[in-house]
This record gives C-alpha cells, sequence and structure tokens, in this order.
C-alpha cells in the first residue's frame, strides 16, 4: 500500500492570544513535525506554521483537523484571515490541493480538483463534463 505524502503551510497571520494557538498546535497529531513561525509586519507579529507531513488534528478518534481551525478562528482578530494550503499525492495515483480559509466566524475549504473540473465544464460550456483524475 502506497503512503500518503504532503506538505502544508500557511500565510502569516495575527493571533489575539500566542500561548492559546502554541497550545493548539502542539496538541494535534501529524505525521511530520508541525514548524512554527513569527515574523513582524507592520510592527504586528504574525505566526505562519507548516508540516512536512499530514495533520490529523488533536482528537485521535475523529482526526478532523477542521475543528483545530476553528479553534485558531477563535483567537484571529476582526479583518485576519488563516489560509492553510495541503498539497499531496499517493505515488502519482492521485494529487490533492486543499485549501482552508478560516476567519474568527467560519472555517471554509477549497478543492483545486472540484475546482478544475468546474473551470473545465465552464469552459466546454458542458455542465454534465466529467473526467477521471486519479487511479
Amino acid at each position: 500500500m502506497a503512503d500518503f505524502e504532503c506538505c502544508i503551510r500557511t500565510n502569516y497571520f495575527r493571533v489575539k492570544d500566542e500561548k492559546k494557538l502554541r497550545d493548539i498546535l502542539s496538541a494535534i497529531e501529524a505525521n511530520g513535525e508541525i514548524k512554527l513561525w513569527d515574523a513582524v509586519f507592520e510592527e504586528q507579529k504574525c505566526f505562519c506554521f507548516g508540516c512536512n507531513g499530514d495533520i490529523w488534528g488533536s482528537d485521535s478518534d475523529t482526526c478532523n483537523f477542521e475543528d483545530d481551525l476553528a479553534e485558531i478562528g477563535k483567537i484571529l482578530p476582526d479583518k485576519e484571515a488563516l489560509v492553510l494550503i495541503k498539497v499531496g499525492h499517493e505515488k502519482l495515483r492521485y494529487l490533492c490541493g486543499i485549501a482552508y480559509i478560516v476567519t474568527n466566524q467560519n472555517v471554509e475549504s477549497i478543492d483545486l480538483e472540484g475546482l478544475a473540473i468546474d473551470k473545465a465544464k465552464e469552459m466546454l460550456n458542458d455542465r454534465h463534463f466529467q473526467t477521471q483524475t486519479h487511479y
């Protein structure tokens, strides 16, 4: 069985509580080390995190990383967004690209494959167009 390999990284974002961010990230399980960076932009401390591997989440029963993203959202100030990009593959049987957008109000995701197929439908003027992209 092939292994899924991926990389994850966020943009730099501001938080209201640095300790809470560190606590959330330290509780998350991953098959790689989650790294946290900070930098100052426009005189404000910002954070970015990434992982050379997949991130599962802090609840080992549900493996729902979106719950952790929602927790981080609670410490984002108004007018701030965390954008997490995840790209991966399994021995080129399939590729994935997902972006999560997190605000202090909600978490949404965008699937690259779905966007590409929707764009193909638009370009072909065929709302029933389908294709096989993996295996």
